[in-house]
């Protein structure tokens, strides 16, 4: 059985895949919760983080939910993504297989701290994506520098798809970019394309003063420039299960 907090079709907002057709699987992994080290402090999802929001589904019963939320006409399926929470603490691989061979693409997001080979389940579960998925990894700024042992894992498994995604909400989180993150992503020839600095938002409006800083580290190193597009399109919404 998998703790859900929502699913739900929508557009993905963010990311490699931002303006694409999607169905979300949220799921419930607590690792989000009030005053635990990985809780950003700029939450959209606030609602995802207690048990009593969840409902319990097995893998038939998310499947089902999922088809029924396909309303795309001819052979391509829209791409699910399967967030949280961290997707990387439960085994979705299950999950992911029925989906494939049902003709769908899956992009996991995740805050990368259990992107690290020495995980069983993380093995599993990215031995268990394609070359047609994609993995949107969001490092927080404000808790430890993971990129190395990110990409160090990831390197057994060249054919997946991703991208980097950094939040700026402060000098101390452009600092640790350009003085940490940066020359580890850099070093290890990760393609700028697939980094996106995102200033924080409020109700999908940033700061002015954080967005030119961003925009700044932007052009400075050639990266991209992340919107928050699912505020742009339908504000701070909360999906039922």
């Amino acid at each position: 059985m998998y703790k859900i907090s929502s699913i739900f079709k929508s557009i993905q907002g963010e990311g490699i895949n931002i303006g694409y057709p999607a169905i979300f699987i949220r799921l419930y992994t607590n690792t989000c919760f009030p005053n635990t080290k990985m809780r950003c402090p700029w939450c959209d999802t606030v609602y995802t983080d207690y048990y009593n929001n969840t409902k319990e589904y097995n893998i038939d019963e998310i499947i089902t939910k999922i088809i029924k939320l396909t309303t795309v006409d001819g052979k391509d399926k829209p791409h699910v993504v399967i967030t949280g929470g961290e997707p990387f603490l439960v085994d979705i691989s299950p999950i992911i297989k029925k989906l494939h061979d049902l003709g769908y693409h899956i992009e996991i997001e995740t805050n990368g701290s259990f992107i690290n080979s020495k995980y069983d389940l993380t093995n599993k579960i990215l031995n268990s994506l394609n070359s047609y998925d994609t993995i949107n990894i969001s490092p927080k700024l404000f808790f430890n520098t993971i990129e190395t042992k990110i990409l160090d894992t990831l390197t057994n498994y060249p054919n997946i798809n991703k991208c980097f995604k950094y939040i700026i909400s402060s000098q101390n989180d452009i600092n640790k970019f350009e003085n940490e993150v940066y020359p580890i992503l850099n070093s290890n020839n990760v393609p700028h394309n697939i980094i996106y600095l995102t200033p924080v938002t409020n109700e999908g409006i940033p700061n002015k003063e954080i967005k030119d800083k961003t925009l700044e580290l932007v052009y400075k190193y050639n990266l991209r420039y992340g919107f928050r597009g699912q505020y742009i399109l339908f504000g701070n919404v909360n999906y039922d299960i």
